[in-house]
This record gives structure tokens, C-alpha cells and sequence, in this order.
């Protein structure tokens, strides 16, 4: 069973003991349901759509058959379905903003653990250096691929749209 969010609104601003938001839930590509976090830690609302009740007990009883939240010990249900995928929707654009914001200088990473990192070069003067500047360089760009593999190899991810594709997808250059 395919359990999705669309449309989500976050407001940060509401968001207290939990996030606040809405969302329209999509069960198998269906719209089947409105869901609402009011930011208070309290229960998300799930609203069904007219005729769509027993497509959500469904996803709601799916839910329980999926493994134990590890982290909280918690037995899973579908709100803990749909507050994960709020907080991935919230990474995502935490990831998406930080491309934008810092990877002119920096390779934005992230690994298996959701952990945003930035790798960079210093100049002589301790400032970063460009990335563009590193792949006009020879030497620098094979720095840069090494680095790249380095962290592919430690489980990273990157994310920047200033790198070649093919940097990324290859392995280190022979020097």
C-alpha cells in the first residue's frame, strides 16, 4: 500500500510540540483524506473524504503492521506514517534551501542518518574557495573528485547542482 502526503503547508510559526500543518493524503494515488497538526502535540487530525472511510481504516490498519518506530519504541500507526512524512518533507526542503544558500562554496551532503553536511576548501587566506574555481583548476577538480568519492564512500549523498553529474557517478582519477 502506497501511503502519501501532497499539498503540505507547513507553519513554522504555529509549531510548538510538533509540527503544524496540513496535507492531503493520498492512499495507492488517491486523495482520500485532509490531515491537520494544530503544533500542540496533540493527535494529527484525519479527516476522510465522503466515501473514502473504509480506504483509510485500510491504511490505517496497514499502518499497524509496519515495524516498531526503533527510536521511540513506538508501535507504528498511521499517524506516525504521516508525521514521518511530514519531517521528511521538512529535511527535504531544509536540504534544498541549504543547495541554494551554499553551494557555490561548499559540497552539500547529507548521510544515512539525515545528517546535513558541508565540505569546502580554504585558500591560503582561510577563505573558501569556489567551487566553480575548483573545477577550472586541474589539480584543484581532482581534489574536488577525491573529496567527492571520499564522502560517497563514507555514505553521503550529494546534492549540489553545480557539480557534473559525471563527479559524482565516477570513481577517483588516476594522477
Amino acid at each position: 500500500m502506497k501511503i502519501e502526503l501532497k499539498n503540505i503547508k507547513h507553519s513554522e510559526e504555529l509549531s510548538d510540540d510538533s509540527n503544524a500543518f496540513s496535507a492531503n493524503l493520498y492512499v495507492n494515488g488517491k486523495f482520500i483524506a485532509l490531515c491537520t497538526d494544530n503544533g500542540n502535540g496533540g493527535e494529527i487530525n484525519i479527516k476522510a473524504n465522503k466515501g473514502c472511510e473504509a480506504i483509510l481504516r485500510e491504511a490505517e490498519d496497514f499502518a499497524k503492521t509496519l515495524p516498531k518506530n526503533e527510536e521511540y519504541d513506538l508501535e507504528m500507526h498511521l499517524e506516525h506514517v504521516i508525521g514521518g512524512l511530514v519531517e521528511d518533507d521538512l529535511f527535504k526542503k531544509e536540504v534544498n534551501k541549504a543547495v541554494r544558500k551554499e553551494e557555490k562554496k561548499n559540497i552539500v551532503c547529507v548521510n544515512s542518518k539525515s545528517e546535513l553536511k558541508l565540505s569546502f576548501f580554504l585558500n591560503f587566506s582561510k577563505e573558501k574557495i569556489p567551487i566553480q574555481t575548483l573545477l577550472l583548476i586541474p589539480e584543484q577538480k581532482v581534489r574536488l573528485q577525491k573529496q567527492i568519492t571520499s564522502l560517497i564512500a563514507d555514505g553521503y549523498t550529494i546534492y549540489n547542482k553545480n557539480i557534473p553529474r559525471e563527479m559524482i557517478d565516477e570513481d577517483i582519477p588516476e594522477q
